[in-house]
């Protein structure tokens, strides 16, 4: 996504930590900003506290959003974004926040209490001035239950098609099925029946096949193994 913004023409600045999970960390050099590409710069704040606070992030915050014209948060749950609601709130700062489906609730959802303690302070952090961006008509409608009074947009996520070779174009002529792998958790969220949807959309025949790999919630896994499909 910055990557495309920048070679729209956008200046575009990135201000993050050198997180990568709860062990490990972004083998990349810290604390000063790394050139990307034409109109693109990375600042890796070095973590004070593993995958909790960065008082180098935090002292950078307020220099990143006067310097910037939109400021577009990612996340909800992290220190780092209440810090940055506040801030552009307190600059005049407009906002784009894009909570990646943290806002949706899930059944065994973890930490319910935390969760809503941060909501509250964003709520109250929240500059006048700021969409909530959504992937699909769902989110957009899930998440503005937990953020009411907020603007909401929904803009799919962009994919990149690879550009393929003959051998792997798909066609009755290959000399073996074209394989498709789904490797991730078996979760409503996941969307795994609007992949079944495009497989049906190809249509049948031995040119490809698809595997699903994982576990997860066995009522809906049944009802993929049964054909399910939206709506019934």
């Amino acid at each position: 996504l910055c990557r495309h913004l920048a070679q729209l023409g956008a200046d575009v600045r990135v201000l993050t930590t050198n997180a990568n999970g709860p062990l490990a960390d972004v083998d990349v050099e810290t604390n000063r900003e790394l050139k990307q590409a034409a109109g693109l710069s990375v600042e890796y704040c070095s973590q004070t506290v593993r995958e909790r606070l960065s008082l180098r992030l935090l002292g950078r915050l307020r220099g990143y959003v006067a310097w910037a014209d939109v400021v577009h948060i990612t996340s909800v749950y992290s220190v780092p974004t209440v810090a940055a609601l506040g801030v552009c709130s307190a600059l005049g700062r407009p906002v784009v926040w894009s909570p990646r489906g943290s806002l949706q609730r899930w059944e065994n959802a973890t930490r319910p209490g935390m969760k809503e303690m941060f909501e509250r302070l964003c709520r109250v952090l929240a500059p006048q001035r700021m969409v909530l961006h959504t992937t699909s008509r769902e989110e957009e409608e899930q998440s503005l239950r937990r953020m009411p009074g907020m603007a909401g947009v929904t803009i799919p996520n962009g994919v990149e098609l690879p550009e393929l070779g003959e051998e792997q174009l798909l066609s009755v002529e290959r000399r073996r099925p074209l394989s498709l792998l789904f490797v991730g958790r078996i979760h409503p969220i996941k969307g795994i029946d609007r992949l079944l949807e495009a497989c049906r959309l190809v249509g049948g025949g031995p040119a490809w096949r698809l595997t699903l790999a994982g576990t997860g919630d066995p009522e809906y896994r049944d009802w993929l193994e049964e054909g399910g499909r939206r709506g019934g």
